[in-house]
């Protein structure tokens, strides 16, 4: 206006997809690729009849009995295996200590573990996994 121009009716938005030109050179790749996956669906669904979503019945293992509980659930299976593994930390010399740090290997102790080291060390406990592994970082660097 300031210039005497007009002003334009309709900007061009080169952020809108051009569907006519995407149609074009791929229209019949994607009704084929669609085609191929209802396809593949179908036969999927076919095969066994199988309900989508449906339990199958738990296997019996070999020391177990018809009449046992559940086996123990993969959560505490998992906490048994940190445990084993982290009583290990606070009996770790300096020099193993050093070779954990340099195998990038502490991350695989649990909090607990660390704070319960870092305590022994006198340093601070507080913080996040990331921060407390620094923090042992930190203190193999300057011993």
């Amino acid at each position: 206006m300031a210039l005497d121009e007009e002003i334009p009716t309709e900007e061009d938005d080169k952020t809108k997809p051009k569907f006519r030109q995407i149609d074009k050179r791929a229209g019949h790749m994607i009704q084929q690729w669609n085609a191929m996956l209802q396809e593949e669906f179908r036969s999927m669904s076919d095969n066994g009849r199988q309900k989508i979503g449906t339990k199958r019945e738990r296997d019996i293992g070999e020391d177990e009995e018809e009449g046992d509980p559940k086996p123990a659930s993969k959560k505490a299976k998992a906490k048994a295996t940190k445990t084993s593994m982290s009583q290990g930390l606070e009996g770790v010399d300096v020099n193993g200590i050093k070779e954990l740090v340099e195998n990038d290997k502490l991350g695989k102790y649990t909090i607990a573990d660390l704070k319960a080291w870092l305590r022994g060390k006198g340093l601070s406990e507080v913080g996040k996994k990331k921060e407390l592994v620094e923090r042992v970082e930190e203190w193999v660097e300057n011993h």
